[in-house]
């Protein structure tokens, strides 16, 4: 592989999040080819103070494993220079175990939640389904938008929601607007949000795990 500093593609956005001038704002921006001339991925980096060196790394993208091994090996030739590298990546990629040792990394999990549902019984219409044929009731209480507010019964089928209304029976599940909005981005699964104060599982517990399960999520773009 090998990596190049000036050749970029310049969008609007790409000059409105990094424009300026690398040496005075101390931001550094590599792109990596492969043997055909082709960007599989690229890092963009700046100091966070120390001696020696910390650098953080605020953006970084790659096509596949082995062009994050290549971005991983090109860091590895900073070490003279850098003592650690702090690095923004979704929980899925797991990258510290491409290293040899897995003690010369450590992770953390870090969440920052900023999402709403504001239409609940368009979400449970759109939103992706287990394949095959069921239903679920789930009661949802939000206390801001009352629209909101009631239970839900949806009947699906194939992956999609074939009906989805407000009835008045007992629910499957109850959970708060803050809880559902987490459930059906796939931030959590049913498993690990049940035991709040504000989630109750009635009945129906295999389906509810099926419908609400953890999905990849990750934004890399903040206010």
């Amino acid at each position: 592989f090998r990596y190049n500093t000036s050749k970029f593609c310049y969008s609007r956005e790409w000059i409105k999040m990094m424009g300026g001038d690398p040496y005075i704002h101390r931001d550094y921006r590599y792109v990596f080819y492969n043997d055909q001339d082709q960007p599989i991925g690229y890092i963009i980096f700046g100091p966070t103070g120390g001696d020696p060196l910390d650098i953080h790394i605020t953006d970084i993208d790659y096509l596949d494993e082995k062009a994050l091994l290549c971005i991983l090996s090109f860091l590895s030739g900073l070490r003279a220079q850098v003592r650690n590298a702090t690095i923004k990546m979704a929980p899925q990629a797991k990258f510290y175990q491409y290293l040899p040792n897995t003690d010369l990394a450590s992770h953390r999990y870090v969440t920052h939640d900023m999402a709403r549902v504001l239409h609940v019984q368009k979400v449970l219409e759109t939103m992706k389904m287990p394949w095959g044929e069921g239903s679920f009731i789930v009661q949802v209480k939000d206390a801001f938008i009352e629209e909101n507010e009631g239970i839900y019964q949806v009947n699906y089928k194939e992956g999609k929601t074939v009906k989805a209304e407000k009835v008045d029976v007992e629910p499957d599940l109850c959970v708060s607007i803050a809880d559902f909005t987490q459930l059906v981005l796939g931030v959590m699964g049913l498993g690990e949000v049940m035991y709040r104060d504000t989630v109750k599982v009635n009945k129906n517990r295999a389906i509810l795990e099926q419908v609400f399960i953890e999905k990849p999520v990750y934004m890399s773009d903040h206010f």
